[in-house]
This record gives C-alpha cells, sequence and structure tokens, in this order.
C-alpha cells in the first residue's frame, strides 16, 4: 500500500518483474477491502497514508486471526 502512485507504478514494476503477482491500494482502507477479496502472501506498507494510514491498518489486521499470519 502506497498512497504515491509514482512510488506505487515503481514497486509494482520492480515485484512484476519477479514474476509475482501484485496487488495495489492506495490507502489502508482500500487495502483491507482487497485482502477481504484476496489475502495476500506478503503486505509492504506505507505507513503515512490518507484515509487509513498504515498504523491504522495494522491494527485493523490484529484483530483477524488469519490475517495476522501475513508477512
Amino acid at each position: 500500500m502506497e498512497d504515491d502512485p509514482v512510488m506505487r507504478e515503481m514497486l509494482c514494476a520492480m515485484l512484476g518483474n519477479k514474476e509475482w503477482t501484485v496487488a495495489e491500494a492506495e490507502n489502508g482502507l482500500a487495502a483491507l477491502e482487497s485482502i477481504t477479496r484476496c489475502p495476500p502472501s506478503l503486505i509492504l506498507l506505507d505507513l503515512r497514508m490518507p484515509v487509513m494510514d498504515g498504523f491504522e491498518m495494522i491494527a485493523e489486521l490484529r484483530k483477524h486471526e488469519d490475517w495476522r499470519k501475513i508477512p
């Protein structure tokens, strides 16, 4: 999750080159909605985002037992 579109694009390109499936979100709330549909194997997180910042998102992740295991 990264609110800066240029940085998100760069990270997606770098990770996509490794043949990994990459999903992106512009804030923590959008990320939680995405996780509900398709839980990821790993989360890269910007702690300072609008709408729901990374700290709030981590708190939400900890409320769900299955999501606590996502590195």
